[in-house]
């Protein structure tokens, strides 16, 4: 499964069905809302570098601006759809599954949940597991 894609949205709905339940509390939250933060603007950064390249590139005898415009109208609807879903990681009960799969697709990074609980923590890891 390529990351950053919508086909992730099949081990999204995993993640939901398998989420462990845990009491977050303020701490927490506010800890999960930072790092998911972290996690969904690297993947907009990724995407607009991406899409900089796109529009930049030379054209070849195959392709003219049209063809262009069809394929960023096309990437912008997808990764809009796949930005949605991301944001549905604030809302409480999706905060460990989100941050789990920022990190399985290499968004966040162990040391972007050292400072949490250690509860919190291992319950990523498990989701991931």
């Amino acid at each position: 499964m390529e990351k950053g894609t919508v086909a992730n949205s099949t081990f999204l709905i995993f993640l939901q069905k398998t989420q462990l339940t845990m009491e977050l509390n303020k701490t927490d939250k506010a800890q999960l809302k930072e790092i998911i933060k972290k996690g969904i603007l690297k993947l907009c950064k990724e995407w607009l570098e991406q899409t900089d390249k796109l529009i930049n590139k030379e054209f070849d005898n195959q392709e003219n601006e049209f063809d262009r415009c069809m394929e960023i109208t096309n990437r912008s609807r997808v990764f809009y759809k796949e930005a949605m879903m991301r944001e549905n990681y604030y809302r409480t009960q999706m905060m460990l599954s989100g941050a789990a799969e920022l990190l399985a697709d290499g968004y966040i990074s162990m040391d972007d949940i050292a400072d949490c609980r250690e509860e919190i923590q291992s319950s990523i890891k498990k989701i991931m597991a």
